[in-house]
């Protein structure tokens, strides 16, 4: 005889520093409502009316189409659907970050209607993800939920969009600034191990070099490589201005990094155009895969420089553009702007540059 399932209840869970109130449904998941401070009894005493004003909402769970987590389901597809030359479809690698951004929207949100969003909702979200220490991925995941509730409008599923004016968590610009001689270290440690930390410090190096962005250096194929250099697919354009490349030209380390890696021959037997960093079947790897292989490599190099009494800290392949833009800028390079594939300077002035002391000749 089947048991029957357990009625679903609203639930408080009392800690040191986070009280939480989650819906335990039919199933037996959890969905959490609110938190708030245990030390804070006001606010304790508000997330608990937010909880029960939300758990009223779903006496009755909609169906899974009509949930947020259908919303999600068919924003997807209609982003999948769209044409290329559509303005509104994303880049694939947005899609491939949103998917990943989804998973704890949709445990917090999942199972609501989506007309019963409302902006303290959103706060209560932000806060919860604040508290479990992702400020940062907050932003970003109310991002995606502000593009689905938006297409939600487009639809017919929700009449206003609750993340519009929402106040955002600030994420503390990035200020690392990758020296050569880090890069020179880090490929060291690549050859040493070799394998797939080969690729990856060479893939760093590379990225140095040529001062482009993580998904740009990622992408290069054996068809990237020219007589006059390296030719990279601009990842950020506007749809208007179509597809565009940028070659950056050969210099001695350059081509030695790039003839280095290809000459690996990790996956010759396989033939065809194959990417340069890629996994020994030259195909991309996966994000998980290259973090983890990232990290173990990074550790190594902070042994390494512990053992010689010298200082270092880990840093990652979007680092890398940074390091070889600012070092083009300290030597007063001037092809920098049309290296980067920017539409103006600013970026470069304001997010790239990262030089700790400047100086200007007197004016007589």
């Amino acid at each position: 005889m089947t048991r029957p399932a357990a009625p679903a209840r609203l639930y408080i869970r009392t800690g040191k520093r986070v009280t939480t109130f989650f819906y335990k449904h039919r199933d037996n998941t959890n969905e959490v409502l609110a938190t708030a401070p245990t030390a804070r009894k006001d606010k304790v005493k508000a997330a608990h009316e937010l909880a029960l004003r939300i758990w009223a909402e779903r006496r009755g769970q909609p169906p899974k189409d009509a949930s947020v987590a259908g919303l999600f389901a068919r924003y997807f597809q209609w982003q999948q659907d769209l044409p290329e030359s559509s303005s509104l479809k994303k880049a694939a690698s947005t899609i491939t970050g949103n998917t990943a951004e989804q998973k704890p929207l949709l445990a917090f949100f999942g199972r609501m209607l989506p007309a019963a969003l409302r902006t303290p909702h959103i706060y209560q979200y932000i806060d919860a993800r604040t508290m479990a220490g992702s400020p940062r991925g907050s932003s970003k995941e109310v991002a995606l939920l502000s593009a689905v509730l938006s297409y939600g409008q487009r639809i017919g599923a929700v009449e206003s969009n609750a993340c519009h004016g929402v106040t955002l968590e600030k994420a503390a610009p990035r200020s690392r600034r990758v020296m050569w001689e880090e890069i020179e270290l880090v490929t060291a440690q690549g050859r040493k191990q070799g394998g797939s930390a080969h690729i990856v410090a060479l893939a760093l190096r590379a990225a140095w070099l040529a001062f482009k962005r993580p998904s740009e250096v990622l992408a290069i194929t054996t068809a990237s490589i020219t007589e006059a250099g390296l030719v990279f697919q601009d990842a950020k354009r506007r749809k208007s201005q179509g597809q565009r490349t940028t070659t950056i030209y050969w210099t001695p380390e350059l081509r030695a990094t790039v003839d280095e890696a290809v000459g690996l021959r990790r996956w010759a037997k396989f033939g065809g155009d194959r990417l340069i960093f890629g996994n020994m079947e030259g195909h991309a790897y996966s994000r998980s895969g290259w973090g983890t292989m990232l990290a173990r490599l990074m550790q190594a190099c902070a042994k390494e420089a512990a053992a010689a009494g010298q200082p270092f800290t880990p840093f990652a392949l979007r680092d890398c553009r940074p390091g070889g833009i600012t070092e083009k800028m300290q030597n007063q390079e001037q092809d920098v702007f049309e290296g980067t594939g920017h539409a103006d300077r600013r970026m470069i002035d304001q997010v790239y540059d990262r030089r700790r002391a400047r100086g200007a000749v007197a004016a007589r």
